[in-house]
């Protein structure tokens, strides 16, 4: 009988033990890919689910200060494209900012910093989804 509540033991340690590193594994990735090296804007690359579309800019994992940043050399950049070539395919541009749902409290943090500035540079905007703003570059105030 003995032997048998070791075993259960043992058994339930190493299962409490298993729950612990999966927990501190995800939250290692988590930490890794927000202050990870990511290709960067001035390379040509952005951070999109479709590595090919340079008019998506993808924020999740990122800080507020850090997706602002981001963002903010994205729209220039961009708005620096479409000012050049007057290109049609580069008026509108997507950055995804999530709904919040990971955020502390579950209340979005990025989207309204990031609605906020687009609206301060005078870009119209509408939400494709509660997690994507669309931003017009020809609609411009100067």
């Amino acid at each position: 009988m003995d032997h048998v509540l070791i075993l259960i033991f043992v058994i339930i340690v190493l299962v409490v033990i298993c729950a612990y590193c999966c927990v501190r594994r995800v939250r290692r990735g988590r930490r890794r890919r927000e202050n990870s090296t990511v290709p960067d804007i001035e390379s040509g690359l952005s951070f999109t689910q479709d590595p090919g579309d340079l008019r998506t800019l993808d924020l999740h994992y990122f800080t507020r200060s850090r997706a602002m940043v981001k963002a903010k050399k994205f729209i220039a950049e961009r708005m620096d494209r479409f000012k050049k070539f007057r290109n049609h395919n580069d008026q509108f541009i997507n950055i995804i900012t999530g709904r919040g749902r990971h955020s502390k409290n579950g209340k979005a943090v990025l989207k309204p910093a990031i609605k906020n500035y687009v609206s301060a540079q005078g870009f119209q905007y509408q939400f494709l989804n509660p997690g994507m703003l669309q931003i017009n570059l020809a609609s411009k105030s100067n």
